[in-house]
């Protein structure tokens, strides 16, 4: 009888997933680590993206596979994280066979949320490292873990009306028997939204409860800096055992 997917990102098999959380500081990180042999892609949107060699994903950049893929918070200064998976992946022998040795093909991308830690930590080295180290194929948690740790949403009327974000996960099974799972870290500007289309967790106040930011932007777009500072990122992973050429695995991401 076939087994029925958890809703999770490790639901594709040969996939790990390792979260490090520092619940105390409001930040985190979190490692996927995917089967030899995989293709990567990326699509990478919005006027501050934060990154790490993302371009060793890009469409000329050839079939090299993804050693592991660290989403991370503390903005920029958690791409610190990526050296601590750049040493664990050496350890392991993972990467690209160069003279020298294996090169560990390591993206990473990061979320801002400096806002809520006050920026008393971010993940460095050893917090990426320890990421790996609890790697597993299990079903991973999900919620206030990992980079989703210091994530928030509905960012409308600034800090005093957001509310919490996180990391979700979700996964389909196709008919032709092909798996495919999402990892997600939301810390948007606007809502989340549940599958009847209401707000679940977004911009409030205290007299109206949730606001419904996007109608409100569409309808009178405010003048707060949260919609230009690029303080509000959402960072996606999505996995297939589906056979697709790296061509197919970009349109995929682009979607």
């Amino acid at each position: 009888m076939p087994t029925v997917p958890a809703g999770r990102l490790t639901d594709v098999p040969g996939i790990r997933v390792g979260h490090w959380t520092d619940a105390d500081a409001g930040t985190g990180c979190t490692v996927i680590i995917p089967p030899a042999g995989n293709i990567g892609a990326v699509d990478v949107r919005g006027g501050g993206a934060s990154a790490r060699e993302t371009e060793l994903l890009a469409p000329l950049a050839g079939d090299r596979e993804v050693s592991a893929l660290l989403l991370t918070g503390g903005s920029a200064f958690g791409l610190a994280a990526a050296d601590g998976v750049m040493r664990w992946c050496e350890e392991q022998g993972l990467g690209l066979r160069t003279p020298g040795g294996p090169v560990p093909i390591v993206p990473a991308a990061v979320i801002y949320d400096l806002g809520i830690t006050g920026n008393r930590r971010r993940p460095g080295p050893d917090d990426g490292y320890s990421a790996c180290a609890s790697a597993s194929e299990d079903a991973h948690a999900v919620g206030s873990v990992g980079a989703g740790t210091g994530a928030t949403v509905g960012k409308l009327n600034g800090q005093r009306g957001w509310c919490k974000g996180g990391l979700g996960a979700a996964s389909a099974r196709l008919l032709d028997g092909a798996t495919v799972a999402v990892l997600a870290v939301v810390n948007a500007f606007g809502d989340v939204l549940g599958e009847d289309g209401k707000v679940i967790a977004g911009a409030w106040d205290a007299e109206h409860g949730f606001v419904n930011a996007s109608r409100h932007v569409l309808i009178a777009p405010p003048e707060h800096p949260r919609l230009t500072e690029g303080q509000h990122t959402t960072l996606i992973c999505v996995a297939t055992d589906a056979r697709l050429t790296k061509t197919e695995v970009g349109q995929v991401a682009r979607m």
